[in-house]
């Protein structure tokens, strides 16, 4: 994709994160494409976002350095990247039950074999702050999955693609929703660690073929 293309598929996202209930007003996503991240910029609804509003960040230094200032998650975004070379898009979740269980800041099991495949065996919890051992505790918790949360302020959820991003949002907000119904409910019964493990395996073996065979 073009850089014009990208920027477009982000605003369109956006709109529809909007649409849906995934981001607030003002949230935040951004793609990388080699040495730039093209990310929402910190003044603007997402459901007005123009391709021009993106700001340009140059990933080695974490400076703008074209279009408006960085939303304030940039830091997060910046520290995902360089420790994720499997992510290339990323999206801040506010829906509903993710921020109800990122307050809680518990450890989310997976009750649904969707959330072991996609997201990963457990989701945790991150501190939501943007200081240099906030974002090393985020970069660990985020190991070997594809969401985590932020404490008190949604999740962070990341993918190779965009399309993918936003299905991990969806598919976090299946799993915490799940969690919090199971807890007003009496309990679940949780997938085990093995077969969870498992799971995300040959979930991640299937899903990287499929993307070879699509380049």
């Amino acid at each position: 994709m073009s850089k014009d293309d990208l920027k477009t598929l982000i605003c369109r996202t956006a709109a529809l994160l909007r649409k849906e209930g995934y981001a607030a007003a003002k949230g935040c996503l951004s793609i990388r494409e080699g040495s730039m991240i093209y990310i929402t910029p910190e003044s603007v609804n997402l459901s007005e976002l123009k391709p021009k509003d993106l700001a340009e960040v140059d990933l080695e230094s974490g400076k703008a350095v074209n279009g408006k200032n960085p939303a304030a998650g940039l830091p997060r975004h910046i520290a995902v990247y360089r420790n994720r070379a499997d992510i290339n898009a990323l999206i801040h979740s506010t829906s509903p039950s993710v921020v109800c269980s990122s307050k809680a800041g518990e450890v989310i099991r997976p009750l649904l074999d969707d959330m072991a495949q996609s997201v990963g065996t457990t989701l945790k919890t991150a501190p939501s702050g943007t200081d240099s051992k906030s974002l090393n505790r985020l970069v660990k918790a985020l190991k070997g999955r594809n969401s985590v949360l932020l404490h008190e302020d949604g999740a962070l959820c990341g993918s190779g693609t965009m399309d993918d991003a936003h299905a991990i949002c969806q598919v976090s907000e299946k799993a915490c929703q799940a969690w919090i119904e199971s807890a007003i409910l009496g309990g679940g019964h949780t997938i085990n660690a093995l077969e969870s493990a498992l799971m995300r395996f040959v979930y991640l073996k299937k899903y990287s073929r499929q993307a070879e065979k699509n380049k």
